[in-house]
């Protein structure tokens, strides 16, 4: 939220190269206290990835490196297209994190995600991932963590760079920036366009089977499916189409003051294959598909008075809506209803369907920060901050060809308000106490009051001890409180249910950073937190059109679990020497049912990660050129699944995959790169209770600068 501008702000001298060295080697960050920080003072468990991290890695995706940092699944179900990929921070389960980019909250309020697919993958200047519960400061759906996206700003002078690449399944990829950087006043400007035939870069995928008679359908994970009636991915219509545009100002009309306005405009495209529940007149299949777009703009800014104290404002505004071509039954009838069966009565009716939802989300934040210092009170920062929201959120389902309405149409106004204190004690040179509590007030559900503390011990520069503790809270996703009764699938309907309350969590953390050396850097933290009042879906068989013999199943959700969240999580990083660099993490964690004392669906109990980053630099004929190579891998142990298998519950096993991705940039203004994902993927389950699993993608590539 605001705490990015004080990382935005400071940096807007674009013209200094200096100072912007000077931050970066200082590791500056917001995201723990939204105010200035070096990583040695940050009170959490918090990860940097830096832009040029990303720019040398395989990466098709930004997500993609939020699954080199502990504890964190990045759940992609369907490839680089725009359904099924979720955050998971913690076990603590999607829908359940806040994600920023330049300040402008990236999460969907009518679904609760964020549309990975949208996030730049340019142009970046870090990636802050904040771990832990953070309602104190961020307020809702900030129950796993946070993650700010930070997006560079502009050099001195005129610059630009231009980066096509292609790949398998006749992907293509362009991206651009061009960006001008003055004394007072400076743009930016990025665009990507991108499609694919086949966002699963995949041949094959999981049998599924389902009896309407019975109402029972299962995925088999050991074998694989090949639809006779549609040859070749091309005709199955998975293709994906991307396009966006992010233009950003920037304005000092002083030195106390700055300000950013940064815009986003987007749309994809993906295609969702064939239905064979519809035909058209001559009886052919109908292909469906999903189109996606997001605007948002945001005006960030800070100033700060001669007594030291700063005004950080932040106005933002996001609409993001899908528009879904497929099918859907007749909801406003009865499903008792003779009508829901199609002729024959051996399955439901569905209807060739349009359907729109989406929000427009207001967000207006004023935070005011204040340093103090006197012998009675000790050195504090106070920060005292005030937040506005309001959603207007839609939903409609209509019959494609006649506009009649399949189902109750949502359109609706909620809002909020929240405020929160925090004060930062700096007890000695060793100790610094931070204590916050935020208020919560919407009108749908109760209130939350969201308390925080952490204690920071630094014996010396090279070492930090954090202890930590409070509680965070999610409030339900409009689409599961206010939504419309749908098909999900063929085999689901869901429907919402208004008495959802929110979801509730406490944590406390312990953990240590410790540099051994300059070039070898560590951290573990162990965390415990339980939850109540989680949210889960429940499923019922239902008949339909008065007949016992075909069945469907009817799906809501409601706050039912009780569960624990425990583990250690680890991270290191080492420089061997420049040209050598290794980085890695490891977390052991137990998700499970308080009461049962189950482990949860989804959750590994292991998963780590490697990464090596080479980077040479050579001279040929009086040019300095750089070769540069990045080797990652990443796995997790088996976990458990209950929905749509055979058994109850299904051990899915665990992978390993391999990213690779070789560089060389000739002088200041070429360069030529070469990424591999997902080289190892035979056994890659990631996502399992969806039948498609993303497979290997090779791409290459180069760029031009000015």
């Amino acid at each position: 939220m605001l705490g990015i501008l004080n990382l935005l702000l400071p940096r807007m001298s674009w013209g200094e190269e200096t100072s912007e060295k000077a931050i970066k080697l200082e590791e500056i960050v917001v995201t723990a206290t939204k105010s200035e920080k070096g990583l040695t003072d940050v009170p959490g468990s918090l990860s940097i990835i830096k832009g040029e991290d990303i720019d040398n890695s395989p990466n098709i995706t930004l997500d993609e490196v939020f699954r080199y940092s502990p504890s964190i699944q990045i759940i992609r179900g369907e490839g680089i297209g725009t359904t099924h990929n979720f955050t998971n921070i913690r076990g603590v389960g999607s829908k359940r994190n806040l994600l920023y980019v330049d300040g402008v909250s990236m999460v969907e309020s009518m679904s609760g995600n964020t549309n990975l697919s949208f996030l730049p993958n340019d142009g970046i200047e870090r990636v802050e991932v904040l771990r832990g519960p953070s309602s104190a400061l961020y307020g809702g759906r900030a129950m796993g963590g946070v993650i700010n996206i930070l997006t560079k700003a502009p050099e001195k002078g005129l610059k630009g760079s231009f980066k096509p690449s292609f790949g398998n399944y006749n992907y293509e990829k362009y991206m651009g920036n061009i960006s001008y950087g003055g004394e007072k006043l400076g743009f930016a400007l990025n665009f990507t366009d991108a499609r694919t035939d086949n966002y699963w870069s995949r041949d094959k995928i999981i049998y599924r089977t389902y009896d309407y008679r019975s109402g029972i359908f299962s995925y088999d994970y050991d074998s694989e499916f090949d639809n006779p009636n549609h040859v070749g991915w091309k005709e199955w219509n998975r293709d994906y189409d991307e396009w966006s545009i992010r233009p950003r100002v920037y304005y000092s009309p002083s030195e106390s003051t700055r300000m950013i306005l940064s815009l986003g405009f987007m749309e994809n495209e993906t295609g969702n294959g064939y239905t064979d529940r519809y035909m058209d007149a001559t009886g052919n299949d109908v292909e469906k598909d999903l189109e996606k777009n997001k605007t948002y703009v945001g005006l960030t800014g800070k100033t700060r008075f001669s007594e030291g104290s700063d005004i950080s404002y932040r106005l933002t505004y996001h609409e993001p809506e899908s528009r879904n071509t497929g099918e859907n039954m007749d909801l406003t009838k009865l499903l008792s209803d003779p009508d829901q069966l199609a002729p024959g009565g051996r399955a439901p009716q569905f209807y060739r369907s349009e359907s729109k939802q989406g929000s427009k989300d207001y967000e207006l934040e004023l935070t005011w920060t204040k340093p103090i210092s006197s012998q009675k009170v000790g050195e504090h920062v106070l920060t005292l901050g005030a937040e506005y929201m309001m959603n207007d959120i839609y939903w409609s389902i209509k019959e494609q060809d006649t506009g009649r309405p399949l189902t109750t149409p949502v359109d609706t106004t909620k809002d909020a308000y929240s405020i929160y204190l925090q004060d930062e004690f700096f007890i000695n040179d060793r100790f610094t106490l931070t204590t916050g509590l935020r208020g919560d007030f919407y009108d749908d559900f109760s209130d939350r009051f969201s308390p925080k503390g952490t204690l920071l011990f630094k014996p010396n520069p090279k070492t930090q001890y954090f202890l930590s503790g409070g509680t965070a809270f999610n409030p339900p996703p409009y689409s599961q409180k206010f939504g419309t009764d749908w098909n999900m699938t063929a085999y689901n309907i869901r429907t919402n249910n208004p008495d959802l309350d929110a979801e509730k969590l406490w944590s406390v953390e312990l953990g240590i950073r410790k540099d051994i050396s300059q070039r070898f850097k560590f951290s573990v933290a162990g965390y415990y937190s339980e939850a109540k009042d989680l949210i889960e879906s429940i499923k019922e068989k239902k008949q339909i059109g008065g007949s016992r013999a075909v069945n469907i199943t009817y799906e809501y959700h409601d706050n039912i679990e009780k569960a624990v969240f425990k583990g250690i999580e680890s991270e290191f990083h080492f420089d061997l020497n420049e040209n050598h660099r290794f980085s890695g993490g490891l977390t052991i964690m137990r998700s499970e049912n308080k009461e049962t004392h189950k482990r949860l669906e989804r959750n590994p109990g292991t998963m780590g990660y490697i990464a090596y980053m080479y980077n040479q630099k050579v001279n040929l004929f009086d040019v300095e050129n750089r070769l540069w190579a990045t080797l990652r891998g990443r796995g997790q142990d088996e976990f458990y699944i209950g929905e749509y298998t055979r058994e109850e519950p299904r051990k899915v096993s665990g992978f390993f995959v391999a990213d690779l991705s070789l560089g060389l940039d000739i002088g200041k203004h070429f360069g030529l790169f070469f990424n591999a994902t997902n080289l190892f993927d035979k056994t890659y389950r990631e996502f399992t209770y969806t039948r498609y699993q993303p497979g290997r993608t090779v791409v290459f590539g180069g760029h031009i600068s000015f």
